[in-house]
């Protein structure tokens, strides 16, 4: 019977020390430490990364310009060939006209009109350059002023003042002159896909033969100067 007494209790202590020893403090269940059902890495680049890490190649947008003919408008193209250069081809429209034209009341027309003018003038550049970012160690990217020059034909369109506004196109007359401009400008923001600067050219498109006349005896014969633009684009 103290044989059997003595059994049961080595047996009752084995258990109790098994129990113990299984579950060790400090220590967390090994179903928790070798568990990989948790994936925190996408397996393919987020949307914001991919358009982080593709650059912009070419440029595309608009520029509004005045100069001492006027308001005028254009498009222009860009292919970036560097963080400093790119080339570009850019198209404008502006009129063209003697800095002294003023309209003057006419009573018996009942309409403004210039006197002594004989033609209305329209100046269509087409440039074709490179633009070279500098002072890049002085200025942040958030300011990139660069200089430009670029050449190509510009377009003149004559019409004849006497006749209606719209009617003279049929009347009108083409010429088309070299060109050619120096410029400074600046970027302004990021490297995003929004591009937006200012710009300052001056432009050389000698006419030749003359000139040209606006105003009766006085021919342009240089439809270039000083043109301020202001440009807006899109990069992809």
């Amino acid at each position: 019977m103290k044989i059997v007494t003595s059994l049961l209790t080595l047996f009752i202590i084995s258990f109790c020390f098994e129990v113990i020893h299984a579950q060790q403090t400090g220590r967390a269940p090994d179903i928790l430490v070798n568990d990989t059902n948790i994936v925190f890495i996408s397996p393919r680049p987020l949307l914001e990364d991919s358009l982080v890490t593709i650059p912009a190649k070419y440029i595309i947008g608009m520029n509004i310009f005045i100069s001492g003919n006027g308001y005028g408008g254009g498009a222009f193209y860009q292919r970036i060939i560097s963080k400093s250069m790119l080339l570009f081809a850019d198209l404008g429209i502006s009129g063209a006209r003697n800095t002294d034209e003023q309209e003057l009341y006419d009573p018996y027309s009942n309409s403004y009109l210039v006197p002594e003018k004989i033609n209305r003038l329209y100046l269509l550049p087409l440039m074709f350059g490179v633009q070279y970012r500098v002072l890049s160690d002085v200025f942040t990217d958030s300011f990139r002023p660069f200089v430009g020059i670029g050449i190509g034909p510009a377009c003149i369109i004559a019409t004849p003042y006497k006749r209606e506004f719209f009617s003279s196109f049929g009347y009108s007359t083409l010429y088309v002159k070299p060109g050619g401009f120096i410029g400074i400008g600046a970027n302004i923001g990021g490297f995003g896909r929004n591009v937006s600067g200012i710009s300052m050219r001056y432009y050389i498109i000698p006419f030749g033969n003359g000139g040209l006349e606006s105003i009766r005896n006085l021919p342009i014969t240089d439809f270039g100067g000083i043109f301020l633009a202001l440009n807006i684009g899109w990069a992809y």
